[in-house]
C-alpha cells in the first residue's frame, strides 16, 4: 500500500488542492480558540440563510448534536472543555426547510452553579473549585456535565457522558426531564457510557457501563430493545485500571481495547489536580483487546495483548467468516494526553496547548483479531491526523467499505480538524475529502441516508448525505454543512448559515423518526422558554426516570 501521504500529495495534483487533505494548509489559532467561548444563547428559529445551494427535499428527520458548550462560570474560566456543561442542538428538515433549537442539558449540577454563580465541583480535567487546594481537598463529588453524545431511541431523547447517568431530553422543547435509569435498569448512582452502539441485525442498541478502580475494572453490557426493555446482559472484569470510551460490536462479539494505565490519585484525593493528571501511560506494558461473547454467556471472554497504544474512538468492526478473525478498524493514539495546565499556566488548556508539539497524532488503524489463538496483526490505514470516524448505522458491525473520517490540515502534523474526508477501507486510500478555509473548524461529520434509505441498508452504502457543523473563528457564528456522500470533494451542497455560536462540539446522531412540524417547534420552545422565566432556579436533586 502506498503512503497515504504520498497518494494525498499525488491527488493534488489532478484535483482542486482546496478541496484536499494533501495539501499542507494554516489554521487560524485565534479563530480557533473563539470556539471555546461559551454559547451566547438558547434559541430557536427557522434558518432561511442558505449561503450556498439549497436544502435537499429528501432530508427528513433531525440531526442532535451535544458538547460542551459552557466554559466559564460568573466569568471564572474552567481548565479544560471536558469540564464544561453540555447543550444539545437540535435541526430538523423536512420538506427542504430547516428548523434549529438549542438548549443547556440542565443538571443538578448545573443549575446549582447557575443558582451560586460560582464553580462548586471540581472537575475530572482539571477544574478547581476557588480556594486552592484546601478547598478542594477530598472533595470527590462529580458534577455530570452531561456534554459527550446524544442518542434518539424509543422515541426517547438522552444525553450522554460517561460518568454518570444519562438525562431524559425532550426532543422538541429540548427540555431536560431528568436523570433516566433506563427502564429502572441502572442504579442511582451507576455511569452509563457516550458511545452506544446500534445493531441493525437486531434492531437493538447496545450499551456498557463501567465501575473502574486502581486493581479491576467491572464492565456491564446492555441491550435494549425500541422499547427499551433489556433483552440481553453480560458482566466482566478486567485487570487493572481502565479508561473505556468507545466500544464496537459485531454479531459475535463486544469488542474493547484497554490502553495500559495506571492511576494514583493521591494528588487528586489532595486538592491538587483533576483526577485525569493522575492517570499514567505505561508504555513498556502491553494493550489489551478484549472479545466478550454476545450470544453464549458460557463462553469465555478472549484476551489479546497487543501494542500499546491508546484510543477513544472506533470506526467499525465486523466477523471476517473466511479466516475466523474478527476484524476491528480503530483511531489510534502512540499515548494518552490529558493534561491539566491551567494549574501550571493560569490558562485552559485551549489557550497554552501547542496543538502540533503536544497533541499525540492520531490515525487509522486495522487490527485482525485471531480469538482462537489469541494472535493479532495491525496495519496502519491512513497516516494522516483524524479522528471521529463515522458510518452509515446499516454497517454497523458489518464488513463495509468506507469510513468518514473528521481530519487534520497537514499531511505529516496534527491541527485542529478541518477536512472532512472519505476513507477505503478495503482499499487503504483516500477517496475524497473536503477542506475548510483556516479559520473554519469542523465537528463530527454524521451520515444522513436519502429519506426512504434507513437504518437496515436500503440502498448503497455510501448513498445519502454528511452534516457537520462548521465554526467560523471570524463572524464566531456557526454553519450547518451538508455534502452529498458520492460528490464529497465538489463541497457541500447546502450551507446553512445559524445566528448562533455552537462551540467545537463532540458527537450527535441522526433521527430520522424525530420529524416534526416546524411551526410546532417555535411555538413549544418559546412557550417552554417563557415558563421557565417565572420559575426559580433549583439546585435540588433533579427528577431520576425509570426510562
Amino acid at each position: 500500500m502506498p503512503s497515504s501521504v504520498t497518494a494525498l500529495q499525488a491527488a493534488t495534483s489532478t484535483t482542486d488542492s482546496r478541496n484536499l487533505a494533501g495539501t499542507t494548509g494554516t489554521w487560524n489559532r485565534e479563530g480557533w480558540i473563539k470556539g471555546f467561548e461559551t454559547a451566547r444563547s438558547e434559541t430557536s428559529y427557522e434558518v432561511k440563510d442558505v449561503k450556498e445551494g439549497s436544502i435537499p427535499t429528501d432530508i427528513r428527520g433531525t440531526l442532535f448534536r451535544n458538547g460542551h458548550a459552557k466554559f466559564d462560570v460568573n466569568g471564572l474560566e474552567i481548565a479544560h472543555p471536558f469540564d464544561g456543561d453540555g447543550m444539545i442542538s437540535a435541526l430538523t428538515f423536512q420538506d427542504g426547510r430547516a428548523f434549529f433549537r438549542n438548549r443547556f442539558v440542565e443538571t443538578e449540577g448545573y443549575k446549582r452553579e447557575q443558582k451560586s454563580q460560582k464553580i462548586e465541583y471540581r472537575g475530572t480535567f482539571g477544574t478547581q473549585k476557588p480556594g486552592g487546594w484546601l478547598a478542594n481537598i477530598f472533595d470527590m463529588r462529580r458534577k455530570n456535565v452531561a456534554n459527550t453524545n446524544v442518542i434518539f431511541w424509543g422515541n426517547r431523547l438522552l444525553a450522554l457522558w460517561e460518568g454518570g447517568l444519562p438525562h431524559l431530553m425532550d426532543p422538541i422543547t429540548l427540555q431536560t426531564l431528568g436523570e433516566s435509569r433506563l427502564a429502572n435498569v441502572l442504579k442511582r448512582n451507576q455511569n452509563l457510557c457516550a458511545h452506544p452502539r446500534y445493531d441493525p441485525t437486531t434492531d437493538r442498541y447496545v450499551f456498557f457501563s463501567t465501575d473502574p478502580d486502581p486493581r479491576k475494572t467491572k464492565i456491564t453490557l446492555y441491550e435494549f430493545d425500541r422499547d427499551f426493555k433489556l433483552v440481553a446482559e453480560r458482566s466482566e472484569n478486567l485487570q487493572g485500571f481502565s479508561l473505556l470510551h468507545d466500544m464496537v460490536i459485531t454479531p459475535s462479539y463486544y469488542v474493547f481495547f484497554k490502553a495500559p494505565l495506571d492511576l494514583q490519585p493521591l494528588p487528586w484525593l489532595l486538592g491538587r489536580t483533576g483526577v485525569a493528571s493522575c492517570i499514567r501511560f505505561q508504555d513498556d506494558q502491553p494493550a489489551v483487546a478484549y472479545l466478550i461473547p454476545r450470544n453464549n454467556p458460557s463462553r469465555p471472554m478472549v484476551e489479546i495483548p497487543v501494542d500499546p497504544h491508546f484510543s477513544f474512538h472506533f470506526s467499525n468492526a465486523f466477523d471476517d467468516s473466511s479466516t475466523g478473525e474478527v476484524v476491528v478498524d480503530i483511531i489510534r493514539v502512540p499515548k494518552l494526553y490529558l493534561t491539566d495546565t491551567k494549574g501550571v499556566t493560569g490558562d485552559p488548556i485551549w489557550r497554552s496547548v501547542d496543538y502540533e508539539r503536544d497533541v499525540p497524532k492520531s490515525t487509522l488503524w486495522r487490527y485482525r483479531l485471531n480469538p482462537a489463538q489469541a494472535t493479532h496483526t495491525k496495519a496502519e490505514l491512513w497516516d494522516v491526523y483524524c479522528d471521529f470516524p463515522s458510518i452509515p448505522a446499516s454497517r454497523t458491525g458489518q464488513p463495509y467499505r468506507y469510513t468518514y473520517l473528521a481530519a487534520g490540515r497537514d499531511p505529516t502534523l496534527p491541527t485542529p480538524v478541518g477536512v472532512v474526508a472519505k476513507f477505503d477501507v478495503e482499499c487503504g486510500r483516500l477517496v475524497d475529502s473536503w477542506r475548510a478555509e483556516p479559520q473554519e473548524f469542523i465537528s463530527e461529520t454524521v451520515v444522513v441516508p436519502r429519506q426512504g434509505h434507513g437504518k437496515r441498508g436500503e440502498g448503497l452504502e455510501d448513498e445519502g448525505y454528511l452534516m457537520t457543523y462548521v465554526f467560523n473563528g471570524e463572524t464566531s457564528l456557526s454553519q450547518v454543512l451538508i455534502f452529498d456522500m458520492q460528490k464529497l470533494g465538489k463541497g457541500p451542497v447546502a450551507r446553512l448559515q445559524l445566528d448562533s455560536n455552537i462551540p467545537l462540539s463532540l458527537h450527535g446522531t441522526w433521527a430520522p423518526e424525530a420529524v416534526y412540524d416546524g411551526e410546532e417547534i417555535l411555538r413549544k420552545f418559546t412557550l417552554f422558554t417563557g415558563l421557565k422565566k417565572f420559575e426559580k432556579v433549583e439546585s435540588g436533586m433533579a427528577p431520576i426516570f425509570e426510562f
